[in-house]
């Protein structure tokens, strides 16, 4: 059939094994669906091409989910790659700020803790004061960001 044929030169970059089980497997599924002609192949699978393009996909997710499997994983990496997808968003960038206020003003309140704080303690009931403001004013940032 020379439907086959096209597909076969449009698998040019499969190996001469993944080609011929891929196309034994199509050959395959055509004859159990009784399509015999060309124009019935086609109207099922699509153009050659086009099926081509669907074969070479799977196998190149087969392959990196294989790469995958094979190396380790780099936490730290994922991690970045999150938090950078998120401060890509309209939302992250408020929503980043709010986390760094918010992280450094709760340092602040426990090195306040640690110094056995008392409101008339000079700078550093000034320090814990600026911290809850930072969190209202991140806070208020964020709301208004929507």
């Amino acid at each position: 059939m020379a439907y086959f044929d096209q597909l076969a030169s449009e698998l040019k970059d499969l190996t001469q094994e993944e080609r011929a089980a891929s196309i034994d497997f199509y050959q395959e599924f055509a004859h159990d669906a009784g399509l015999t002609s060309d124009a019935e192949i086609s109207q099922h699978f699509g153009r050659p091409q086009q099926l081509a393009r669907k074969i070479l996909a799977d196998y190149s997710i087969d392959q990196i989910e294989t790469q995958q499997a094979e190396t380790p994983k780099n936490y730290w990496k994922l991690i970045g790659i999150v938090i950078l997808g998120l401060l890509s968003l309209p939302l992250g960038v408020p929503l980043g700020i709010v986390i760094i206020i918010t992280i450094i003003s709760i340092v602040i309140m426990i090195a306040a803790a640690f110094c056995r704080f008392k409101w008339s303690c000079g700078r550093l009931g000034y320090w814990v004061l600026c911290s809850w403001l930072l969190v209202w004013v991140s806070s208020v940032l964020a709301l208004a960001s929507h």
